[in-house]
């Protein structure tokens, strides 16, 4: 007769060297790379290539083509220094939000 054992949950980060001082400074944390720029570039590549209608893009078509976390994307569209494409105007989140494409403030030297 076989027996089941519950399975122990891991609650601790597991290291790939067990050195947290040397992932930091290959900047490696939990063997994920902590630079947003990569995650940036990556969006940016994809962008332009998605349906775009009446200036909007789906969040998860965006996800289905970059594979990475929502909440990750979100933060990067919100906040990161991401160049869009001239036809996207925002991005729908969910059935009724949305977010703006973030206004460019203009140059007081310029005028």
């Amino acid at each position: 007769m076989d027996t089941k054992e519950k399975s122990a949950v891991i609650r601790e980060p597991i290291w790939i060297n067990e050195n947290r001082a040397a992932q930091i400074n290959y900047n490696l944390l939990d063997g994920i790379t902590t630079d947003l720029q990569h995650y940036v570039k990556a969006v940016e590549q994809v962008l332009p290539q998605l349906p775009v209608e009446d200036g909007v893009i789906r969040l998860d078509d965006l996800w289905l083509e970059t594979s990475l976390p929502r909440d990750l994307l979100h933060h990067i569209l919100q906040h990161g220094a991401l160049s869009w494409p001239a036809n996207v105007e925002r991005v729908r989140i969910a059935k009724d939000r949305f977010l703006n494409r973030p206004q460019i403030p203009a140059n007081p030297a310029t005028g």
